[in-house]
């Protein structure tokens, strides 16, 4: 999948971390304190950017779109559609600028809105309380690389994506899942709990799209699908320090985690306690 072209002036080379899959794409970059670059944008995919960047002087220009001088961009947003070219440079101040981009399919969103493609718009250093804090979520799991958990990230830059669409077009949300549904869903995740799975891939077990699963699930459980394999995966791992002997590394790796860093840290966010103390005083 093609990413912003991006030319530093000297020999440097900007910072990236990369998750990618199927759908879509997630990059962070971090440019050389300083150094001055260009860029360009091909239009092969539809774009959504973060700006974290204060610069001394710069432009960007593009299909149907004057020249555009913003020098303090912290916190603002940039939308190209997919077809949209683009182009400028940027002479930033010292200071460690960064940028997450968010590549994605128009088809992938619209297939999974259920509803006809339409025509997005650009939006160019804009503002968007929701789509901030997406952003800046996703841009924490773009830091960690392909290391994000898979079902969170497509969790995220799904809701991202609806949320730039919707701007155009809102699609109302199906009802709960049915009895039937609800069983095989449960089934699939606790028969998959220690691998990384995707949200398409728990959402084919009940025969709904990624959007309305995501919807009909929480409506139906009360929390997100990326919350209750969290959940079970704790659960599970009680169950382990309740019943076994084993050290809590491999419990951690048993129950889904993917380390006993990972394992203790979320244990400790959603039990208030460590997994130690919890082990300790509950047996």
């Amino acid at each position: 999948m093609q990413t912003l072209a991006i030319h530093l002036s000297n020999d440097g080379a900007p910072t990236t971390s990369v998750v990618r899959c199927k759908p879509y794409r997630l990059e962070h970059v971090t440019t050389p304190g300083g150094a001055a670059y260009d860029f360009a944008w091909d239009g092969e995919r539809s774009y959504l950017a973060w700006h974290d960047i204060v610069l001394r002087d710069g432009e960007m220009s593009g299909d149907d779109l004057a020249p555009l001088r913003q020098l303090d961009m912290r916190d603002l947003l940039t939308f190209f559609p997919k077809g949209m070219h683009a182009q400028g440079w940027c002479d930033p101040i010292e200071r460690s600028n960064a940028f997450t981009a968010f590549y994605f399919d128009d088809a992938w969103v619209f297939a999974q809105l259920e509803i006809p493609p339409t025509t997005l718009r650009p939006r160019i250093y804009f503002q968007h309380g929701n789509l901030l804090g997406l952003m800046q979520r996703l841009t924490a799991l773009a830091k960690q690389g392909d290391g994000a958990p898979q079902l969170l990230t497509d969790s995220i830059a799904l809701t991202a994506a609806t949320e730039l669409v919707g701007v155009c077009s809102r699609t109302p949300a199906k009802g709960a899942l049915s009895a039937d549904q609800l069983r095989r869903v449960q089934d699939y995740i606790e028969a998959h709990l220690c691998e990384d799975v995707s949200l398409d891939d728990i959402a084919s077990a009940s025969g709904l799209s990624v959007f309305h699963f995501s919807r009909a699930f929480k409506s139906t459980i009360g929390c997100a699908p990326y919350r209750y394999v969290i959940e079970r995966r704790l659960a599970r791992a009680k169950d382990m320090m309740l019943n076994t002997d084993l050290p809590l590394g491999e419990i951690a790796l048993a129950a889904g985690f993917k380390s006993a860093e990972q394992f203790s840290r979320t244990f400790s966010d959603v039990e208030g306690q460590t997994a130690r103390s919890f082990r300790r005083t509950a047996r």
